[in-house]
């Protein structure tokens, strides 16, 4: 278990709350007024007790961090730590699914207070999706999700919707690339076959469906 200082720097991150039917994530009623003073409060909190504890580290160099922070939002983080593995004895963590620059961005969006997705942008969604992914960290990657539900449907959007599970996405990008006016290519409906055969019988039936609500 996350003990100490730790524990009541970050306990408000995995209680999201529903307010108006949106999802609020993690910050205190008390603060929601002022989202960005409290977030910046937490993190001088953070600096100023010194609680990085662990060096993650990269190709391009390394990064301190805490661990009670990581351990609270990801479960992967938490078992490797509770277990005691090689990484948590040596404090030392290698990431090598991510730059240090995206995984910096990642950390951020870890920080108690409101997630701050305009930190989500189109050049980093892709390997925050990735990061949120491998370390099953739901928030963040649902706040990738509605990102990407503003952006464009591409097969290449398809099919990172359908290797990363995320529902919402995959169903608007079916239901949008089966419309008549998106013909899609031998090439890319080859590459939605060898991902997964299942996708071209949703593509199938929804442009079925699409092709018996004209008539």
């Amino acid at each position: 278990m996350v003990q100490g200082i730790g524990r009541s720097i970050v306990e408000s991150i995995t209680r999201p709350a529903m307010s108006g039917g949106k999802r609020k994530f993690g910050l205190p009623s008390c603060a929601r007024c002022d989202g960005d003073k409290y977030r910046r409060s937490t993190l001088d909190a953070i600096s100023s007790k010194n609680v990085d504890d662990i060096v993650l580290t990269f190709d391009e160099g390394s990064l301190p961090a805490c661990s009670a922070v990581l351990r609270m939002c990801s479960p992967v983080f938490e078992r490797m730590f509770a277990s005691q593995m090689l990484e948590a004895r040596q404090k030392r963590v290698a990431v090598s699914v991510a730059t240090r620059d995206d995984f910096q961005v990642f950390y951020n969006l870890l920080m108690p207070g409101d997630l701050r997705t305009d930190e989500i942008t189109l050049h980093n969604v892709d390997a925050l999706l990735i990061l949120s992914h491998y370390y099953e960290v739901h928030f963040v990657k649902l706040a990738c999700e509605d990102f990407l539900l503003q952006g464009h449907v591409t097969t290449e959007r398809l099919l990172q919707a359908h290797k990363y599970d995320l529902k919402r996405q995959y169903l608007r990008c079916v239901k949008e690339l089966a419309k008549p006016a998106k013909p899609m290519t031998r090439n890319e409906m080859e590459n939605i076959s060898k991902a997964s055969p299942d996708m071209l019988v949703d593509l199938a039936f929804e442009m079925r469906v699409q092709l018996n609500n004209e008539y």
